[in-house]
């Protein structure tokens, strides 16, 4: 069986705008979490808080879903196997999750593929957010 190991596209123009693949959330400590599906090998982080509230790690939706962030710092969230203009002003763009095809199921939400037009010729590096080793460029002449 091949391993279910998700990978983003990630083009970052501003370091001030790096989406992180989990983030801590205060929450009341009387939530429950309940794990879909319910037989699945997957516990949440929950860490003591304060004032009756715990923390808990989750997945950040700017580094799960397929969102960007334009020239002006305003967020856009895009559908999953979309395609994408890119008109080369952007601070921030990020193709989701992608997933085997035939794992969607484990990661509701992600995608399998992803598709962007650049309209501006340069050169454009990009990075997997869940593996920051995996790097490259996109050339647009």
């Amino acid at each position: 069986m091949a391993p279910l190991e998700p990978h983003t596209v990630s083009f970052l123009f501003s370091n001030k705008t790096f989406a992180i693949p989990t983030a801590p959330f205060a929450i009341p400590s009387s939530t429950k979490f309940v794990p879909l599906p319910r037989e699945a090998n997957i516990k949440p982080n929950i860490l003591p808080g304060k004032n009756g509230t715990s923390i808990a790690i989750v997945s950040n939706a700017m580094s799960y879903d397929p969102s960007s962030i334009d020239s002006t710092g305003k967020t856009k969230i895009f559908s999953p196997n979309g395609s994408l203009l890119i008109f080369g002003n952007e601070q921030y763009i990020n193709s989701g999750w992608l997933v085997p095809e035939g794992t969607e199921k484990v990661f509701p939400g992600a995608s399998t593929t992803f598709s962007a037009t650049f309209l501006k010729a340069g050169i454009y590096s990009y990075t997997c957010s869940l593996h920051p080793w995996m790097i490259g460029d996109v050339v647009v002449k």
